[in-house]
């Protein structure tokens, strides 16, 4: 990002994990979200930050990752994190 700030496009992968590192990516029937995996998100100035929500609804138990990255719009640099968001799912009826 440079001192102007910075168009990103944020790209958004949920899957579920198991005990043993398998991540599996097709998720029908177990989330569904209301909203875009990829989305150009407003200009970002230097030194600020910004909020992208994205409503889900978990459909079964488990372990789910959200593994996200951002490329800036203009020069294709491309940023990860090192930590995935990490949810677990939990029936609290049982």
């Amino acid at each position: 990002m440079t001192d102007k700030g910075a168009k990103l496009c944020l790209r958004t992968q949920p899957v579920q994990t198991y005990g043993d590192g398998i991540m599996e990516y097709d998720l029908s029937g177990r989330i569904v979200w209301n909203g875009l995996l990829q989305s150009i998100l407003p200009k970002i100035e230097a030194n600020s930050s910004i909020t992208y929500t994205l409503p889900v609804c978990f459909l079964s138990r488990g372990d789910f990752q959200f593994l996200y990255h951002c490329e800036d719009v203009e020069t294709r640099s491309v940023y990860f994190d090192s930590q995935p968001l990490v949810v677990e799912v939990v029936d609290r009826l049982s």
